[in-house]
């Protein structure tokens, strides 16, 4: 089976899309995306590496189209999964950078997370961000303290 990165070389431009659904395998923890190398240093683990591979032929399959810009991430988590939610978005929003769905994954504007018991996979939804810029929002959270 090709690797991650053979599969990612061969990707077409992917179409502009007002909406992107995805079915991917559960990413590992975030905690779990590196491994320590003989005599220091560190890797890509090799679950993190299966992973990539397994979501990469998972979006291909799929072929879905890019979001351009500022985005909302919203990913529905399967509930029998172990994971904290904030563990998964890393792994997840790479993996889009990486195949071209996002031109960059600091272009995410809000990010949601839920949990589902429709399947064993994660759903990631992306959309288009529509609303004040970064620098023109103000930050409600400050004016209530």
């Amino acid at each position: 089976m090709p690797t991650a990165s053979a599969i990612i070389a061969g990707q077409p431009e992917r179409k502009a899309a007002d909406r992107v659904l995805l079915r991917l395998p559960m990413p590992p923890s975030s905690n779990a995306v590196w491994a320590h190398r003989q005599g220091g240093g560190v890797r890509l683990s090799d679950r993190y590496r299966r992973w990539l591979t397994d979501a990469g032929w998972r979006i291909n399959q799929q072929r879905p189209g890019r979001i351009a810009g500022g985005y909302v991430l919203t990913l529905w988590l399967p509930a029998v999964s172990r994971l904290d939610q904030d563990n998964a978005i890393a792994g997840v929003s790479d993996i889009l950078q990486s195949f071209g769905i996002i031109g960059n994954d600091r272009d995410a504007e809000e990010t949601h997370l839920h949990w589902h018991g429709s399947s064993n996979d994660l759903i990631a939804e992306l959309r288009p961000f529509v609303g004040l810029s970064r620098v023109q929002r103000p930050c409600a959270a400050s004016e209530a303290a």
